[in-house]
């Protein structure tokens, strides 16, 4: 069973939560990096309800927002007729993602759907990573061209090594 939270509660957190102040609107980037991290994921979680709302995915019919502690990797859940299909990963950071970074937060989710197949209800699910800042070149180029470049890494022997930092 997830541990999820209810609309009430997400609503008294916000509620009880910090706002960062107006910025002017020819600005590029909103102050994501000033949220908390509970904030950013509620944030993210709000963004994806409203989508699923307007239709804006296809096979999306529901979003939960998970309590905010050893959740595995999973800060949201997304459901289509009630099977687990994509689960939300969200990292605020003052910074852009690292490759290494990525890696090891992607190592980590599937080292728990491994000891918890439970985590997911279908044959696949989809893992959304949303980030407050941005990613670095290289992380770019991972999620871009993926088998290529994990290939490239394992070869390489980096993923051993991340797998062994994230161990």
């Amino acid at each position: 069973m997830y541990n999820t939270v209810s609309d009430e509660q997400i609503d008294n957190e916000i509620e009880s939560r910090y706002r960062p102040h107006a910025m002017n609107a020819s600005s590029r980037d909103l102050p994501l990096c000033e949220l908390s991290d509970r904030d950013f994921e509620i944030l993210t979680y709000q963004l994806i309800k409203e989508e699923i709302t307007d239709n804006e995915h296809n096979g999306y019919d529901n979003i939960s927002l998970m309590q905010g502690v050893g959740e595995r990797g999973r800060d949201c859940v997304i459901y289509s007729n009630d099977e687990v299909v994509a689960v939300v990963q969200c990292k605020k950071y003052k910074s852009n993602i690292t490759r290494p970074a990525l890696l090891k937060e992607l190592i980590k989710f599937l080292l728990h759907l491994t000891i918890d197949e439970s985590l997911f209800s279908g044959n696949k699910v989809k893992y959304l990573f949303y980030v407050s800042k941005s990613l670095t070149e290289p992380a770019a180029k991972l999620i871009n061209q993926f088998s290529k470049e994990i290939l490239n890494d394992i070869k390489e022997g980096k993923v051993r090594g991340y797998i062994k930092a994230v161990v």
